[in-house]
């Protein structure tokens, strides 16, 4: 089998895999790697995404922040080199990329450019049985994926194991993204908030209501994403007071930015953080609690988010 092309990404990728390296020498290696495969495309115009665009610059970012979110979801203790890694990246500035523009912007690394996007990616391509090396795994009825997407144990069945192993990507996923928020590396609060707009709040409605509501996730796993928010980034969320709405911001665009703060249960409020959701998210996450109906992985989820928002609330009686 031939080896892997030595290309400016590919050394990236594989400096970012290669955990002897530390994460600020994996920084360097793919600054470095980012400044060779511009000057490789410049040479060559091989790419071009917009007339303003510095050539091989998105090409090269859709790599590496797509090897980093596959690890991401791949490997749970990755996350704090991942972490690691991302903060000596945005420490770099501007340093040897001056006048370097992509999707029509200035670039600098402190704004980790398409990140954001490749997150966006898969967080909305949905979910899908897997093998180990990332193929899909062809299914003629995708209901039976259900139960293991939502914690039961995978049989000895490929296409069981794959459906268990897109539950752990996923979780894996959100549990990253709120470590990146947590660390002040992207403002993740649009997504935090539309966790529990349209999977916690769910569980204020009868459990009729809630697979008619048509929920992208089945509800007691996007109750458990919302749950990973609560209690990584709880202290954010609240304090957090942005709408993402109408109701609350007149102003907000709904045709160009959706309604990702308008709930899919009973809240009447505002489309965004507020002190009294706050209380509804309790009240909603107590009830799973102590609820004997409900699965034990979203008791259990119900129970350490609510610990990490007593947590919180004792801090700000502190201060």
């Amino acid at each position: 089998m031939p080896d892997t092309p030595s290309t400016p990404s590919n050394v990236a990728r594989e400096a970012l895999l290669d955990t002897s390296i530390s994460p600020e020498d994996v920084a360097r290696k793919i600054v470095t790697a980012c400044r060779e495969a511009v000057e490789a495309a410049q040479s060559t115009h091989a790419s071009h995404s917009y007339e303003v665009d510095t050539d091989g610059l998105e090409g090269f970012l859709w790599s590496i922040w797509d090897r980093v979110v596959a690890t991401a979801e791949q490997d749970l203790s990755s996350h704090d080199r991942l972490v690691a890694i991302l903060i000596a990246v945005r420490a770099t500035g501007a340093i040897g990329c001056e006048g370097w523009q992509v999707w029509g912007k200035p670039f600098r690394w402190v704004d980790l450019p398409i990140l954001g996007a490749s997150i966006a990616e898969s967080e909305h391509c949905g979910l899908c049985s897997t093998d180990e090396t990332g193929t899909a795994i062809l299914s003629s009825d995708e209901s039976r994926g259900v139960p293991f997407l939502v914690g039961d144990p995978p049989t000895e069945s490929a296409e069981s194991q794959g459906w268990a192993r897109a539950r752990s990507r996923w979780l894996n996923l959100n549990t990253f993204t709120a470590r990146l928020w947590l660390s002040a590396i992207m403002d993740r609060s649009q997504w935090a908030l539309l966790c529990q707009a349209k999977w916690l709040e769910l569980y204020a409605l009868p459990p009729d209501s809630r697979l008619a509501a048509g929920s992208s996730l089945p509800p007691e796993l996007g109750m458990e994403t919302a749950a990973i928010w609560l209690r990584l980034a709880g202290r954010l969320m609240y304090t957090c007071r942005e709408i993402f709405g109408p109701r609350g911001n007149p102003e907000w665009d709904e045709d160009r930015r959706g309604l990702p703060g308008r709930t899919a249960g009973r809240w009447d409020g505002v489309d965004g953080y507020h002190p009294d959701r706050w209380l509804h998210w309790r009240g909603i996450l107590q009830d799973i609690a102590n609820g004997h109906e409900y699965r034990p992985t979203m008791a259990e989820a119900a129970k350490t988010a609510l610990e990490a928002m007593d947590e919180v609330e004792r801090q700000h009686r502190t201060l």
